[in-house]
């Protein structure tokens, strides 16, 4: 009975283990475009826009310049993890994407990504 519990907590353990390993090599793997966009993407839904409305092109030059935004400030501040910066400004501009696309947003509010999104015709 002891050597099933432990080969029970060691499938276990393993398997956490092997989960761990496999997004962090996801992490390196995949690209930061595809990654951001997925992370973009979701979080709009979370705030129940309608991401359909919003073209492929669209999706990848708001990611590209938060991601470039990201690199900048990580750069600047020399001991921060762009990763991390650039999840916390695609959270920020999924806000923006979503109060422009509601019209909460005044004028000036996200000034770049309204210009995008009328770049692509998402709304005029």
């Amino acid at each position: 009975m002891v050597m099933i519990a432990g080969w029970v907590i060691g499938v276990v353990i393993g398997s956490m283990l092997l989960r761990l390993f496999i997004q962090v090599a996801a992490g390196f793997l995949v690209s930061p475009i595809t990654s951001g966009h997925a992370v973009l993407k979701q979080k709009l839904k979370e705030l129940g826009t309608d991401v359909s409305r919003i073209p492929d092109a669209a999706w990848t030059e708001l990611v590209e310049t938060n991601l470039e935004h990201a690199k900048f400030l990580a750069t600047l501040r020399q001991n921060e993890n762009w990763r991390s910066l650039f999840i916390q400004s695609l959270e920020t501009e999924a806000e923006s994407v979503r109060e422009l696309m509601t019209g909460a947003a005044d004028a000036v509010s996200g000034d770049l990504t309204r210009q995008t999104l009328i770049r692509y015709g998402v709304f005029s």
